[in-house]
């Protein structure tokens, strides 16, 4: 069984950096129980929170020792003792995680498992033992390298103009979130295939606090999300 880690920086402002790194799974197949201990350099970064779990449930983890000595241990077992099959790429979890240090890049962050609190294995139907692996990859890939998309301005007040250049005429959803993930308004637009302009009210759906949020082209492909400072 392999776990594939992405890096992904949202600094928010100088010295406070959030990565969010996404957990994906390989070779999960006809598994009905696993068990690891995720390590992390809690010397540079500190424990923010899990996110996800909605492919696998019966998940269970400990953070107690998170910001201690970095490690957080995992537990799954199918309470039906049902075998489940994850197809490659599926994503497991979300780890978020803040710098400690001014500026850090997220590309100094390197995570292992290991067998600090559990020892790590999974088990199939016949309960044949297998071993679990962790490794990263480095970059996030672009589904689709000639779309493109700027916001201006930024800062803004709560009116922002959207360029997207896009390959074809298709479909996407504008989506803000606050840094605590939680979706402000989300908002389809027709894109037709070359150079679309689009005038967003980041406040139509209520007034925001100042601060910083994320806004995510949803159906556009690749890793399309940017950072907004609302003053």
């Amino acid at each position: 069984v392999e776990f594939v880690y992405t890096l992904r920086n949202e600094e928010l402002g100088i010295g406070n950096s959030v990565v969010r790194i996404p957990i994906t799974v390989n070779n999960f197949k006809e598994l009905v129980a696993m068990q690891y201990t995720l390590h992390f350099d809690n010397k540079n970064y500190e424990f923010v929170n899990l996110e996800g779990f909605k492919n696998l449930q019966g998940f269970d983890y400990n953070t107690s020792q998170a910001n201690t000595n970095g490690n957080i241990s995992f537990l799954w077992t199918d309470k039906n003792a049902v075998e489940r099959t994850l197809e490659d790429g599926t994503e497991l979890f979300v780890l978020i995680l803040r710098s400690t240090v001014d500026r850090r890049p997220s590309t100094d962050l390197q995570l292992t498992i290991d067998n600090s609190i559990t020892d790590i294995a999974a088990w199939d139907k016949d309960f044949n033992q297998h071993n679990i692996l962790l490794s990263q990859k480095s970059k996030v890939e672009t589904q689709n390298s000639n779309d493109v998309w700027s916001i201006s301005p930024n800062p803004t007040s709560g009116e922002v103009k959207i360029t997207v250049v896009s390959k074809a005429n298709k479909t996407v959803s504008f989506e803000l979130t606050s840094v605590y993930r939680k979706t402000i308004l989300k908002q389809p637009v027709e894109l037709q295939k070359g150079t679309n302009n689009i005038a967003l009210n980041l406040k139509q759906n209520g007034n925001i606090n100042t601060g910083i949020y994320f806004l995510k082209i949803i159906g556009l492909g690749g890793d399309n999300i940017k950072k907004i400072l609302v003053k």
